[in-house]
């Protein structure tokens, strides 16, 4: 009976995934004005570690092209392995690397990423004052 149960939640899985890929691949309309909006094609992971991998992973079942940042200390770290591209962010330790939020902002922009998936200690306030100064008016 376990089994059953265990085959079924595959079978249910696989579906879910198999709809969700279809609804990032394909453009849909978007709803104001009936234009079609572009797909989502490469995503920023700002993180390091497992979490980082399971992103990785996750985006790349999707078909979405993934992009690493590293400190000097992680160079050789299972997440950058695994990224489709890695961006240099500074030195080890985290203030001045994965912990600058200018750090990342910079590395989305240059990497061309329509999306960025931020560890929790991105702070939106740094965020907003960089939109002020026109520093992500190129994304």
């Amino acid at each position: 009976m376990a089994s059953m149960a265990a085959i079924l939640r595959r079978k249910v899985h696989r579906s879910n995934l198999h709809i969700q890929k279809r609804l990032l691949s394909v453009e849909q309309p978007s709803h104001s004005n009936g234009k079609t909006t572009p797909r989502m094609e490469k995503i920023l992971v700002a993180n390091r570690g497992e979490i980082a991998c399971r992103i990785m992973r996750t985006a790349k079942r999707l078909g979405i092209r993934t992009v690493a940042v590293y400190s000097d200390a992680d160079r050789d770290a299972l997440h950058v392995k695994s990224a489709d591209e890695a961006i240099h962010i500074g030195p080890p330790p985290a203030r001045l690397s994965y912990l600058s939020g200018f750090s990342i902002v910079e590395a989305a922009i240059r990497s061309g990423a329509q999306v960025l998936n931020q560890n929790a200690s991105f702070s939106f306030f740094f965020f907003f004052k960089l939109i002020g100064r026109s520093v992500v008016e190129n994304v």
